[in-house]
Protein backbone atom coordinates (compact mmCIF):
# COMPACT_ATOMS: atom_id res chain seq x y z
CA UNK A 1 0.00 0.00 0.00
CA UNK A 2 2.58 2.58 0.64
CA UNK A 3 4.46 1.37 -2.38
CA UNK A 4 1.09 1.93 -4.34
CA UNK A 5 1.04 5.69 -2.81
CA UNK A 6 4.49 6.37 -3.44
CA UNK A 7 3.70 5.86 -6.98
CA UNK A 8 0.53 7.96 -6.83
CA UNK A 9 2.86 10.56 -5.77
CA UNK A 10 5.44 10.25 -8.23
CA UNK A 11 2.72 10.12 -10.81
CA UNK A 12 1.06 13.78 -10.14
CA UNK A 13 4.47 14.61 -9.07
CA UNK A 14 5.40 14.33 -12.83
CA UNK A 15 1.87 15.72 -14.37
CA UNK A 16 3.04 18.57 -11.86
CA UNK A 17 6.65 18.90 -13.90
CA UNK A 18 4.83 18.85 -17.07
CA UNK A 19 2.39 21.46 -16.34
CA UNK A 20 4.69 23.59 -15.67
CA UNK A 21 6.67 22.59 -18.63
CA UNK A 22 3.66 23.30 -21.38
CA UNK A 23 2.20 26.44 -19.93
CA UNK A 24 3.83 29.69 -20.16
CA UNK A 25 5.22 30.58 -16.95
CA UNK A 26 3.31 34.40 -16.14
CA UNK A 27 4.71 36.42 -13.98
CA UNK A 28 4.34 36.23 -9.84
CA UNK A 29 2.97 39.53 -10.00
CA UNK A 30 0.90 41.08 -12.17
CA UNK A 31 3.41 43.83 -13.99
CA UNK A 32 1.90 47.52 -13.84
CA UNK A 33 1.13 47.46 -17.22
CA UNK A 34 0.77 44.63 -20.41
CA UNK A 35 3.89 45.08 -21.87
CA UNK A 36 5.43 42.61 -20.20
CA UNK A 37 2.88 40.04 -20.78
CA UNK A 38 2.64 41.68 -24.64
CA UNK A 39 5.97 40.93 -25.51
CA UNK A 40 5.88 37.43 -24.22
CA UNK A 41 2.85 36.23 -26.49
CA UNK A 42 4.91 37.79 -29.27
CA UNK A 43 8.15 35.49 -28.19
CA UNK A 44 5.28 32.57 -27.99
CA UNK A 45 3.98 33.34 -31.64
CA UNK A 46 7.02 33.47 -33.25
CA UNK A 47 8.43 29.74 -31.89
CA UNK A 48 4.85 28.54 -32.91
CA UNK A 49 3.31 28.14 -29.49
CA UNK A 50 0.01 29.23 -30.43
CA UNK A 51 -2.20 27.78 -27.65
CA UNK A 52 0.40 29.07 -25.03
CA UNK A 53 0.11 32.42 -26.26
CA UNK A 54 -4.02 32.35 -27.12
CA UNK A 55 -3.51 31.27 -23.10
CA UNK A 56 -1.54 34.58 -22.56
CA UNK A 57 -3.57 37.38 -24.72
CA UNK A 58 -6.33 35.98 -22.96
CA UNK A 59 -4.92 36.41 -19.61
CA UNK A 60 -3.74 39.90 -20.80
CA UNK A 61 -7.72 40.87 -21.29
CA UNK A 62 -8.68 39.31 -18.19
CA UNK A 63 -6.39 41.64 -16.17
CA UNK A 64 -6.50 44.95 -18.28
CA UNK A 65 -9.36 44.51 -21.06
CA UNK A 66 -12.11 46.38 -18.77
CA UNK A 67 -9.90 49.57 -18.46
CA UNK A 68 -8.20 49.27 -21.38
CA UNK A 69 -10.24 51.83 -24.06
CA UNK A 70 -9.74 54.50 -21.39
CA UNK A 71 -5.63 53.77 -20.33
CA UNK A 72 -4.27 52.57 -23.93
CA UNK A 73 -6.81 53.56 -26.13
CA UNK A 74 -6.53 52.16 -29.97
CA UNK A 75 -2.99 50.51 -28.93
CA UNK A 76 -4.56 47.32 -26.73
CA UNK A 77 -6.40 46.72 -30.34
CA UNK A 78 -2.95 44.78 -30.71
CA UNK A 79 -3.47 42.74 -28.68
CA UNK A 80 -6.81 41.50 -29.66
CA UNK A 81 -5.03 41.40 -33.28
CA UNK A 82 -2.64 38.63 -31.83
CA UNK A 83 -5.63 36.84 -30.00
CA UNK A 84 -7.21 36.45 -33.04
CA UNK A 85 -4.06 35.49 -34.81
CA UNK A 86 -3.51 32.61 -32.14
CA UNK A 87 -7.02 31.38 -32.54
CA UNK A 88 -7.11 31.04 -36.06
CA UNK A 89 -3.94 29.22 -36.57
CA UNK A 90 -5.85 27.06 -33.44
CA UNK A 91 -8.62 26.58 -36.14
CA UNK A 92 -11.19 28.46 -33.69
CA UNK A 93 -12.91 30.45 -36.38
CA UNK A 94 -15.83 31.98 -34.66
CA UNK A 95 -13.89 33.13 -31.45
CA UNK A 96 -10.82 34.42 -34.52
CA UNK A 97 -13.09 36.70 -36.07
CA UNK A 98 -14.90 37.84 -32.66
CA UNK A 99 -11.23 39.23 -31.76
CA UNK A 100 -10.70 40.44 -35.18
CA UNK A 101 -14.08 42.61 -34.82
CA UNK A 102 -13.18 43.94 -31.34
CA UNK A 103 -9.67 44.97 -32.70
CA UNK A 104 -11.14 46.63 -35.57
CA UNK A 105 -13.97 48.49 -34.14
CA UNK A 106 -13.64 48.88 -30.36
CA UNK A 107 -10.01 49.65 -30.46
CA UNK A 108 -9.83 52.22 -33.93
CA UNK A 109 -7.80 54.88 -34.09
CA UNK A 110 -8.55 58.72 -33.14
CA UNK A 111 -9.10 61.09 -36.28
CA UNK A 112 -6.21 61.80 -37.55
CA UNK A 113 -3.75 59.19 -36.02
CA UNK A 114 -2.88 55.62 -37.77
CA UNK A 115 -0.25 54.63 -36.10
CA UNK A 116 -1.78 53.66 -32.56
CA UNK A 117 -3.45 50.65 -33.58
CA UNK A 118 -1.32 49.37 -36.79
CA UNK A 119 -3.87 46.35 -37.28
CA UNK A 120 -6.93 48.10 -37.69
CA UNK A 121 -7.04 47.65 -41.34
CA UNK A 122 -5.42 44.61 -42.02
CA UNK A 123 -6.86 42.78 -39.61
CA UNK A 124 -9.56 42.86 -42.25
CA UNK A 125 -7.76 40.13 -44.04
CA UNK A 126 -7.28 37.54 -41.57
CA UNK A 127 -10.77 38.46 -40.53
CA UNK A 128 -11.79 37.60 -44.14
CA UNK A 129 -9.57 34.44 -43.96
CA UNK A 130 -11.66 33.15 -40.71
CA UNK A 131 -14.89 34.06 -42.80
CA UNK A 132 -13.71 31.39 -45.90
CA UNK A 133 -12.98 28.85 -43.60
CA UNK A 134 -16.28 29.19 -42.44
CA UNK A 135 -17.82 29.30 -45.81
CA UNK A 136 -19.06 32.81 -44.90
CA UNK A 137 -18.02 34.08 -48.77
CA UNK A 138 -20.33 37.56 -49.16
CA UNK A 139 -18.85 38.96 -45.86
CA UNK A 140 -15.33 37.49 -46.90
CA UNK A 141 -15.96 39.81 -49.96
CA UNK A 142 -16.95 42.50 -47.83
CA UNK A 143 -13.83 42.54 -45.93
CA UNK A 144 -11.51 42.58 -48.38
CA UNK A 145 -13.37 45.42 -49.80
CA UNK A 146 -13.06 47.45 -47.40
CA UNK A 147 -9.99 46.62 -46.93
CA UNK A 148 -8.57 47.44 -50.30
CA UNK A 149 -11.22 50.84 -49.97
CA UNK A 150 -9.03 51.62 -46.74
CA UNK A 151 -5.55 50.46 -47.60
CA UNK A 152 -2.62 52.85 -47.24
CA UNK A 153 0.40 52.12 -49.21
CA UNK A 154 3.64 52.15 -47.81
CA UNK A 155 2.12 51.32 -44.30
CA UNK A 156 -0.46 48.59 -44.57
CA UNK A 157 1.97 45.11 -45.72
CA UNK A 158 0.09 42.32 -47.53
CA UNK A 159 0.50 40.01 -50.11
CA UNK A 160 -1.37 41.55 -52.87
CA UNK A 161 -1.49 38.13 -55.12
CA UNK A 162 -2.95 36.23 -52.21
CA UNK A 163 -5.62 38.87 -52.02
CA UNK A 164 -6.66 38.78 -55.86
CA UNK A 165 -6.74 34.75 -55.11
CA UNK A 166 -8.89 35.05 -52.25
CA UNK A 167 -11.23 37.49 -53.76
CA UNK A 168 -11.34 34.83 -57.16
CA UNK A 169 -12.47 32.08 -54.59
CA UNK A 170 -14.76 33.53 -52.93
CA UNK A 171 -16.12 34.89 -56.23
CA UNK A 172 -16.40 31.80 -57.95
CA UNK A 173 -18.69 30.32 -54.86
CA UNK A 174 -20.56 32.92 -55.17
CA UNK A 175 -21.04 31.62 -58.67
CA UNK A 176 -19.69 34.86 -60.25
CA UNK A 177 -17.81 33.62 -62.90
CA UNK A 178 -17.40 37.21 -64.36
CA UNK A 179 -15.75 38.76 -61.66
CA UNK A 180 -13.95 35.49 -60.40
CA UNK A 181 -12.06 35.32 -64.05
CA UNK A 182 -11.66 39.39 -63.74
CA UNK A 183 -9.50 38.55 -60.31
CA UNK A 184 -8.09 35.25 -60.91
CA UNK A 185 -6.64 36.13 -64.19
CA UNK A 186 -4.91 39.66 -62.41
CA UNK A 187 -2.75 36.84 -60.78
CA UNK A 188 -2.53 34.34 -63.75
CA UNK A 189 -1.75 37.65 -65.95
CA UNK A 190 1.02 39.23 -63.58
CA UNK A 191 2.92 36.39 -62.48
CA UNK A 192 5.50 38.21 -62.08
CA UNK A 193 3.79 40.87 -59.87
CA UNK A 194 1.75 39.28 -57.91
CA UNK A 195 3.21 35.63 -57.35
CA UNK A 196 1.87 33.13 -55.22
CA UNK A 197 2.22 29.45 -54.50
CA UNK A 198 1.05 27.58 -56.58
CA UNK A 199 -1.38 26.05 -53.86
CA UNK A 200 -3.08 28.99 -54.43
CA UNK A 201 -3.73 28.57 -58.00
CA UNK A 202 -5.24 25.28 -57.31
CA UNK A 203 -7.54 26.79 -54.67
CA UNK A 204 -8.65 29.04 -57.09
CA UNK A 205 -9.05 26.52 -59.77
CA UNK A 206 -11.06 24.01 -57.57
CA UNK A 207 -13.11 26.73 -56.37
CA UNK A 208 -14.09 27.38 -59.99
CA UNK A 209 -14.71 23.81 -61.18
CA UNK A 210 -16.87 23.63 -58.47
CA UNK A 211 -18.76 26.21 -59.23
CA UNK A 212 -19.18 25.24 -62.58
CA UNK A 213 -20.38 21.69 -61.94
CA UNK A 214 -22.45 23.24 -59.20
CA UNK A 215 -24.44 25.83 -62.30
CA UNK A 216 -23.95 23.36 -65.21
CA UNK A 217 -21.44 25.92 -67.07
CA UNK A 218 -18.83 23.73 -68.93
CA UNK A 219 -17.98 26.29 -71.22
CA UNK A 220 -16.85 28.50 -68.39
CA UNK A 221 -14.01 26.21 -67.23
CA UNK A 222 -13.09 25.26 -70.98
CA UNK A 223 -12.58 28.84 -72.19
CA UNK A 224 -10.88 29.57 -69.06
CA UNK A 225 -8.69 26.62 -69.57
CA UNK A 226 -7.58 27.34 -73.20
CA UNK A 227 -6.96 31.04 -72.82
CA UNK A 228 -4.41 30.38 -69.51
CA UNK A 229 -3.30 26.78 -70.35
CA UNK A 230 0.90 27.92 -69.68
CA UNK A 231 0.17 29.88 -66.49
CA UNK A 232 -2.28 26.77 -65.17
CA UNK A 233 0.20 24.02 -65.79
CA UNK A 234 3.26 25.47 -64.21
CA UNK A 235 6.14 23.73 -63.35
CA UNK A 236 5.25 19.77 -63.61
CA UNK A 237 7.68 19.33 -60.65
CA UNK A 238 5.26 21.71 -58.40
CA UNK A 239 2.06 20.87 -59.83
CA UNK A 240 2.85 16.91 -59.70
CA UNK A 241 1.27 17.04 -56.22
CA UNK A 242 -2.18 18.66 -56.76
CA UNK A 243 -2.47 15.73 -59.48
CA UNK A 244 -5.03 14.12 -56.94
CA UNK A 245 -7.10 17.10 -57.01
CA UNK A 246 -7.40 17.19 -60.64
CA UNK A 247 -8.28 13.55 -60.74
CA UNK A 248 -11.35 14.03 -58.62
CA UNK A 249 -12.46 17.22 -60.34
CA UNK A 250 -12.29 15.21 -63.21
CA UNK A 251 -14.12 12.11 -61.44
CA UNK A 252 -16.96 15.09 -60.61
CA UNK A 253 -17.40 16.05 -63.80
CA UNK A 254 -18.04 12.95 -65.57
CA UNK A 255 -20.73 12.35 -62.40
CA UNK A 256 -22.28 15.46 -63.65
CA UNK A 257 -22.07 14.94 -67.85
CA UNK A 258 -18.91 17.27 -68.34
CA UNK A 259 -16.31 14.69 -70.46
CA UNK A 260 -14.76 17.53 -71.98
CA UNK A 261 -14.18 18.87 -68.53
CA UNK A 262 -12.76 15.66 -67.37
CA UNK A 263 -10.23 15.66 -70.11
CA UNK A 264 -8.85 18.92 -69.41
CA UNK A 265 -8.69 18.33 -65.46
CA UNK A 266 -6.85 15.39 -66.74
CA UNK A 267 -4.55 17.13 -68.81
CA UNK A 268 -3.17 19.51 -65.94
CA UNK A 269 -1.98 16.48 -63.59
CA UNK A 270 1.57 15.97 -64.92
CA UNK A 271 2.95 12.75 -65.46
CA UNK A 272 5.30 11.47 -62.97
CA UNK A 273 8.29 11.09 -65.83
CA UNK A 274 8.04 14.95 -66.05
CA UNK A 275 7.93 15.89 -62.84
CA UNK A 276 10.70 14.04 -62.23
CA UNK A 277 12.77 15.68 -64.66
CA UNK A 278 11.42 19.00 -63.67
CA UNK A 279 12.59 18.21 -59.94
CA UNK A 280 15.80 16.98 -61.01
CA UNK A 281 16.30 19.73 -63.20
CA UNK A 282 15.64 22.72 -60.51
CA UNK A 283 18.69 20.51 -58.23
CA UNK A 284 20.93 21.15 -60.90
CA UNK A 285 20.49 24.30 -61.71
CA UNK A 286 21.51 25.67 -58.27
CA UNK A 287 24.45 24.10 -59.15
CA UNK A 288 26.46 24.61 -55.71
CA UNK A 289 23.65 27.37 -54.04
CA UNK A 290 21.89 25.92 -51.31
CA UNK A 291 18.50 29.09 -52.82
CA UNK A 292 18.59 30.92 -55.57
CA UNK A 293 16.28 33.96 -55.28
CA UNK A 294 14.21 35.08 -57.88
CA UNK A 295 11.72 37.74 -57.66
CA UNK A 296 10.82 39.43 -54.87
CA UNK A 297 8.91 36.40 -52.90
CA UNK A 298 10.34 33.58 -55.16
CA UNK A 299 13.36 31.32 -53.42
CA UNK A 300 14.64 27.97 -55.39
CA UNK A 301 15.96 26.23 -51.92
CA UNK A 302 18.10 23.24 -52.19
CA UNK A 303 16.24 21.10 -49.45
CA UNK A 304 12.78 22.07 -50.36
CA UNK A 305 13.64 20.75 -54.29
CA UNK A 306 15.40 17.48 -52.53
CA UNK A 307 12.68 17.05 -50.78
CA UNK A 308 9.91 17.19 -53.72
CA UNK A 309 12.54 15.16 -55.71
CA UNK A 310 12.24 11.94 -53.06
CA UNK A 311 7.93 12.53 -53.02
CA UNK A 312 8.37 12.40 -56.58
CA UNK A 313 10.39 8.94 -56.36
CA UNK A 314 7.86 7.75 -53.89
CA UNK A 315 5.39 8.10 -55.75
CA UNK A 316 6.58 6.17 -58.74
CA UNK A 317 7.56 2.96 -56.05
CA UNK A 318 4.04 3.57 -55.17
CA UNK A 319 0.72 1.67 -56.37
CA UNK A 320 -1.77 4.03 -57.14
CA UNK A 321 0.02 6.42 -59.34
CA UNK A 322 -1.00 9.65 -61.08
CA UNK A 323 -0.80 7.62 -65.19
CA UNK A 324 -2.85 4.48 -63.13
CA UNK A 325 -5.43 7.42 -61.80
CA UNK A 326 -5.84 9.19 -65.25
CA UNK A 327 -6.56 6.22 -67.07
CA UNK A 328 -8.82 4.78 -65.06
CA UNK A 329 -10.82 8.30 -65.53
CA UNK A 330 -10.30 7.90 -69.39
CA UNK A 331 -11.54 5.10 -69.38
CA UNK A 332 -14.70 5.86 -67.36
CA UNK A 333 -15.03 8.99 -70.28
CA UNK A 334 -15.24 6.21 -72.61
CA UNK A 335 -17.58 4.59 -71.30
CA UNK A 336 -20.08 7.38 -70.62
CA UNK A 337 -19.77 8.38 -74.25
CA UNK A 338 -20.69 5.11 -75.20
CA UNK A 339 -17.56 4.58 -77.13
CA UNK A 340 -17.03 0.34 -74.80
CA UNK A 341 -13.70 -0.26 -77.28
CA UNK A 342 -12.26 2.76 -75.83
CA UNK A 343 -13.12 2.00 -72.35
CA UNK A 344 -12.41 -1.96 -73.01
CA UNK A 345 -8.98 -0.76 -74.03
CA UNK A 346 -8.69 1.28 -71.39
CA UNK A 347 -9.65 -1.16 -68.88
CA UNK A 348 -7.37 -3.72 -70.05
CA UNK A 349 -4.04 -1.38 -70.05
CA UNK A 350 -4.86 -0.87 -66.54
CA UNK A 351 -4.82 -4.75 -65.81
CA UNK A 352 -1.46 -5.12 -67.84
CA UNK A 353 0.18 -2.28 -66.94
CA UNK A 354 -0.67 -2.07 -63.30
CA UNK A 355 -1.01 -5.94 -62.26
CA UNK A 356 -0.05 -5.03 -58.14
CA UNK A 357 -2.34 -2.49 -57.90
CA UNK A 358 -4.75 -2.09 -54.55
CA UNK A 359 -7.42 -1.36 -56.71
CA UNK A 360 -7.28 -4.04 -59.13
CA UNK A 361 -10.58 -6.07 -58.40
CA UNK A 362 -12.40 -3.21 -59.19
CA UNK A 363 -10.38 -2.95 -62.40
CA UNK A 364 -10.68 -6.71 -63.02
CA UNK A 365 -14.43 -6.20 -62.39
CA UNK A 366 -14.78 -3.32 -64.87
CA UNK A 367 -12.30 -5.10 -67.84
CA UNK A 368 -14.75 -8.66 -67.54
CA UNK A 369 -18.00 -6.43 -67.93
CA UNK A 370 -16.94 -4.25 -70.72
CA UNK A 371 -15.43 -7.11 -72.38
CA UNK A 372 -19.01 -9.13 -72.48
CA UNK A 373 -20.44 -5.98 -73.86
CA UNK A 374 -17.97 -5.18 -76.53
CA UNK A 375 -18.40 -8.73 -77.28
CA UNK A 376 -22.36 -8.96 -77.49
CA UNK A 377 -21.33 -5.38 -79.71
CA UNK A 378 -19.40 -8.15 -81.74
CA UNK A 379 -22.16 -10.56 -82.05
CA UNK A 380 -24.69 -8.07 -82.85
CA UNK A 381 -22.79 -6.94 -85.80
CA UNK A 382 -22.52 -9.94 -87.04
CA UNK A 383 -26.44 -9.93 -88.22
Amino acid sequence: MKTHRLTITGLFMLAALLTAVMVPRLSAEIPDNPLPWVDQSIDLMRQGKWQESLELNQRIVEVFGATAPKEYGARFGGVYFRKGMCELKLLKWDEAMKSFETCRKDFANPPGITDDNPFQRTCLLVWADAAMAKQEWTLALELLATFRKECVAGKDSFDPGLFFINQAICQYHLDDFEKGHESFETVLTQAERYPVAPMMIVRALKAQGEAVIRTDKEQELLDFIAKHRAALSGRPGEMFFFGPVFIRLATESIQAGMTRAAVEWCGLAPDTADALADARACLESLGGLERIRFGPRQVLARKEVEERLARIERAMASDRSVEMSKLAVMALIHERSGNLRGAYVAYRELEESYPHSSNRENNLFNLVRVAFAVETLDVMAAF
